[in-house]
């Protein structure tokens, strides 16, 4: 995904927020940003390709 699709997805997100609150374009961009960098932590959480592992590693493997 380039920066054009990023921004068309940001687009349509503030869109719908204004359509949901009755706020100007403005208003609800700002509110989109804000909510970006609030949960900007859960947000990478929820993109980042989890790592496959024994549970406990081989220590805990041999120790049973």
């Amino acid at each position: 995904m380039d920066k054009k699709q990023l921004t068309a997805v940001v687009d349509g997100i503030v869109e719908e927020v204004a359509k949901a609150n009755g706020l100007e374009e403005a208003e609800a961009r700002t509110l989109v940003g804000i909510a970006l960098k609030k949960n900007r932590v859960a947000f990478v959480q929820a993109v980042v390709v989890p790592t496959l592992g024994l549970v406990g590693g081989p220590a805990a493997a041999s120790a049973a």
